[in-house]
């Protein structure tokens, strides 16, 4: 497995080229992410669409991703930081 990576992210309405964003569908499984994402989590766009968001995180992060699902679900987006585990 590869060392974890800090994801660049920015909150606001304007977003830097570098924010790693991911799109994900109600269940939190990924339907599309930026070019930053794609570079940070080391994978193409066919082999991360429709798989769970938490397959990107460390274990210590499942808490904190679950958090993150129910805020999204409620707001309709959520912003923050973790460390993605990237492709090895």
């Amino acid at each position: 497995m590869a060392a974890p990576t800090k994801l660049p992210t920015q909150s606001g309405a304007a977003l830097p080229g570098n924010s790693a964003l991911f799109l994900l569908d109600p269940q939190g499984n990924i339907t599309g992410w930026t070019g930053a994402a794609e570079a940070a989590s080391g994978y193409p766009p066919d082999e991360l669409r429709g798989t769970a968001l938490d397959r990107l995180f460390t274990r210590q992060a499942a808490g904190d991703i679950e958090a993150a699902l129910r805020k999204a679900r409620r707001d309709g987006r959520v912003s923050g930081e973790g460390w993605l585990t990237p492709k090895a």
